[in-house]
């Protein structure tokens, strides 16, 4: 798990370098972290990808070692909140009242789970890692998918407000396609409930079938995500200078 997560990390640098005008002046950005949340995003996620590596070679290293492994993975958990936070204040913008809101942070940190969870548990059962039997699920998946589907919920508010708030300040928000929205809920609806009857209902199916349901779950919210990013920046308005 921790080398995929190495792995995505390495992706989303490379991606993020591509929409750059000028690349290689991407340095200059860490020279304004007292003031600038984009300098503090950029260094929140070098400490993030410098504590998976590091907790990569300590599981490799020092594998026996329990409680030097769990000090590295809390370190890990404490700097991916903090690079989310960094990334969701850096679109909290004054000038842009769709976004200048507690919204925005709600969205980030409930997106990452909505999308982090179903893939960590996918690469546990991928791995056989932790596997339930065929009767029902671990006590820890089922946390898991409660997590996620909380976090489903909470989000419905917020992102209704984020939609509406541009309206109050005189301003019409941009037009967004009836269908993206509709079909922005109906995956996140589809990809929970999927974890949800994996979860708490006792099918009887096979193993591998019970690993499909997951990873559909995922792909379903992914897709959902895709939708919800679209909607999110759609709805951008700048006033003022």
């Amino acid at each position: 798990v921790t080398f995929f997560a190495i792995l995505a990390m390495v992706a989303a640098v490379i991606f993020s370098f591509l929409h750059l005008g000028s690349p290689g002046r991407a340095v200059y950005a860490l020279s304004n972290l007292s003031s600038s949340w984009l300098s503090r995003e950029i260094f929140m996620v070098i400490i993030f990808g410098g504590m998976l590596v590091m907790r990569f070679v300590f599981i490799l290293i020092y594998k026996d070692k329990e409680s030097l492994n769990k000090i590295i993975l809390r370190l890990c958990v404490f700097a991916g909140v903090a690079m989310i936070y960094s990334m969701a204040r850096l679109y909290m913008i004054r000038v842009v009242p769709p976004w200048d809101s507690p919204a925005t942070l709600v969205l980030f940190f409930s997106g990452s789970l909505i999308l982090g969870i179903p893939l960590f548990l996918s690469l546990l059962l991928a791995g056989n890692v932790v596997y339930p039997d065929k009767h029902g699920t671990t006590g820890f998946f089922r946390m898991m998918v409660s997590i996620v589907f909380l976090a489903f919920l909470v989000r419905i508010p917020f992102e209704i407000f984020a939609l509406t708030s541009i309206e109050a300040v005189g301003f019409s928000p941009s037009e967004i396609p009836g269908f993206i929205a509709a079909l922005h809920y109906l995956l996140l609806t589809a990809g929970t409930g999927l974890l949800l009857a994996w979860g708490f209902i006792r099918m009887d199916v096979g193993e591998n079938a019970l690993k499909y349901i997951v990873l559909v779950a995922f792909f379903c919210l992914l897709l959902g995500e895709v939708a919800g990013k679209y909607i999110f920046y759609t709805g951008y308005y700048r006033i003022g200078v």
